[in-house]
């Protein structure tokens, strides 16, 4: 119960942040405008935070990429493999929709060995609307438990809450 928690009371207050930005509501900004907020890694392996408020697609704002916002990012190398872990929030929740995500996060971390991702319903993100494993490489796709590598061409396994 307390694993689950500490995600929502990070969600949350990401939630917080980015509603006391000033930035208008309903307008997407531009990748130019995103903001970020880094702790970076020590060269011993440590983990590597993002979070608060950046654009999840370059092309959001009509330019036909998919619409989301990363709430929460870490990235960690362990034993030579690099992973990351995202959550974002989107208001559009479809599997297509999911999928047009979930390849644009692909595309963004190609160059860690596998991400995972957690995909919140709606702009509030209080639900839970899919899951996915990013993998490039087959030792990135055994660190999140597939033993035989890469599952699929896509690289990819798209879990959905529906």
């Amino acid at each position: 119960m307390a694993r689950s928690a500490l995600p929502m009371l990070f969600l949350l207050a990401a939630l917080l942040l980015a509603g006391c930005s000033g930035a208008p509501k309903q307008e997407a900004r531009s990748s130019a405008e995103d903001t970020k907020q880094r702790t970076v890694a020590e060269p011993t392996g440590e983990q590597t935070t993002t979070s608060v408020e950046n654009t999840g697609s370059e092309n959001a704002g009509g330019s036909g990429g998919p619409e989301y916002i990363v709430i929460g990012e870490s990235e960690r190398e362990e034993g030579g493999v690099r992973t990351a872990q995202v959550i974002v929030t989107a208001k559009k929740t479809s599997k297509r929709e999911l999928r047009n995500i979930v390849e644009d996060l692909k595309d963004k971390y190609r160059n860690t060995d596998a991400a995972s991702v957690e995909i919140m319903d709606g702009p509030a993100g209080f639900g839970k609307a899919g899951s996915a494993v990013i993998m490039n490489t087959d030792e990135g796709a055994r660190h999140f438990g597939y033993p035989d590598g890469v599952p699929n061409s896509r690289g990819y396994v798209l879990k959905t809450a529906d």
